[in-house]
């Protein structure tokens, strides 16, 4: 309709028409039409898709401290200048699409999340009053509080949300291990023990240089002051927890069993020794570790096999199922 008049097709060009028909409609033409509206639509969708991969792995790469100067200045300069809470939120795997609509709802950008089996865990920078709303919504639509959520502490300086993040992952992994059952939402306090026993912030540098025999012997030195100090044996176990976590997240990458199996060991240990020698096993396995992760090894042997060939990273990452610029970043770190 409207073919004769000029105007009419210059708007649709406007519009970004890929073809102009004629009554009657060739079949063939009008297929072939479609087929490039298919194709556009298929590379919109695809560089959407690409664009909120990258921003999920930026957000996740700067909670973890893992960004380079220029690309952290480039997620800072999207963020406002008030008050944030990270938020973590476990839950089940099928729950995830309510929570996911309601970040879309309100245009959120800054969250990403990872499953464990069934289960599913949300990370989230919300503005410090967008907080209460988001629990409020959880209890409402999922009464059966099959779920947990931990709050970071609040603040307005961009350069503290890293460590509110490990602040409130900390507070959620010691609420499953030690937490009332009745309680779904709690808030990150900062971990404390008898007298500044143990110095963490020394003992995470020792782990991330991979100093290992000087993290064994600062071991052996914490729980020389713990006996010393002649703490309770609740006490110790918390701070053996403390410091498995600080090992788990530094040092060595548990499977979800194995990190479950290294709880209950701490859980069920009857002396001291045995705590201290369940931590040291800890550093001394990573020893005997292989020095890259599962899909780095992936990556070594491909270049050995095809060191000939001129190989992309891209051809690499297509190989693996994996995240093009995940690879390229895994890869550099290692």
């Amino acid at each position: 309709s409207g073919y004769q008049e000029f105007d009419y097709l210059k708007g649709g060009m406007q519009l970004g028409a890929v073809n102009y028909l004629m009554k009657p409609v060739n079949k063939f033409e009008l297929v072939e039409s479609l087929k490039k509206i298919k194709t556009r639509l298929d590379q919109q969708n695809e560089q959407k898709n690409q664009q909120e991969i990258y921003q999920e792995l930026l957000f996740s790469q700067w909670l973890n401290e893992e960004l380079d100067e220029i690309s952290e200045e480039e997620i800072i300069g999207q963020i406002s200048e008030k008050q944030h809470r990270i938020v973590l939120i476990q839950l089940a795997r099928t729950h995830d699409t309510l929570i996911n609509r309601w970040l879309q709802e309100r245009q959120q950008i800054f969250y990403y999340q990872r499953n464990y089996g069934d289960r599913v865990l949300i990370t989230l920078l919300l503005e410090a009053d967008e907080v209460d709303g988001f629990c409020c919504f959880v209890q409402e639509n999922f009464p059966d509080q099959e779920w947990l959520i931990s709050i970071g502490e609040e603040t307005d300086s961009l350069d503290k949300i890293p460590e509110t993040f490990q602040q409130a992952k900390d507070n959620l992994q010691l609420h499953q291990f030690y937490g009332d059952k009745d309680e779904h939402v709690f808030y990150a306090v900062q971990a404390e023990t008898k007298d500044q026993t143990i110095d963490f912030s020394s003992f995470r540098r020792v782990l991330q240089n991979k100093q290992l025999e000087v993290a064994q012997k600062m071991i052996t030195d914490f729980f020389e002051q713990f006996q010393l100090a002649a703490m309770m044996p609740e006490d110790i176990r918390y701070s053996s927890f403390l410091l498995f976590m600080e090992i788990q997240r530094e040092l060595i990458d548990l499977e979800d069993e194995e990190y479950l199996q290294g709880i209950e060991k701490i859980h069920q240990a009857k002396t001291v020794q045995e705590l201290q020698q369940l931590l040291l096993s800890f550093i001394k396995k990573h020893q005997r570790q292989k020095k890259y992760s599962d899909n780095v090894e992936k990556v070594i042997v491909i270049l050995h096999q095809h060191y000939q060939e001129p190989l992309t990273l891209k051809e690499v990452s297509e190989n693996l199922h994996l995240n093009v610029m995940y690879l390229g970043q895994l890869f550099k770190k290692e």
